[in-house]
């Protein structure tokens, strides 16, 4: 798994918003992942996912945050076509690798 998260970061490190690449494969592994687990609002990581998962809605035009880690994963792959290139999708997708026990356990 630290594969995945070196790929996630190194997506996220792009230009002007814009991903150094666009990898819906990550989406989808951490997704096939992904527990059920109710979002945690006491994590550390919490705010900056509020704050990227809020720039992701934004992009898209419509709610992307659900209760848990699964369904938030679900719906940025059901939308990755406009969010594929975007930093601020790669960073909810680290924070949700950094906040979901079940991947970061792995």
């Amino acid at each position: 798994m630290e594969n995945i998260k070196n790929s996630l970061d190194f997506c996220a490190a792009g230009l002007h918003y814009k991903s150094a690449a666009n990898r819906k494969d990550l989406a989808e592994l951490l997704l096939q992942t992904a527990s059920e687990n109710t979002i945690n609002t006491r994590h550390p990581r919490y705010p900056h996912f509020r704050q990227c998962i809020r720039q992701c809605e934004i992009i898209v035009k419509q709610p992307l945050a659900a209760e848990n880690y699964h369904d938030t994963l679900k719906n940025i792959v059901d939308t990755w076509d406009t969010l594929g290139n975007w930093t601020w999708t790669y960073r909810v997708l680290i924070d949700i690798y950094e906040m979901d026990k079940k991947i970061c356990g792995l």
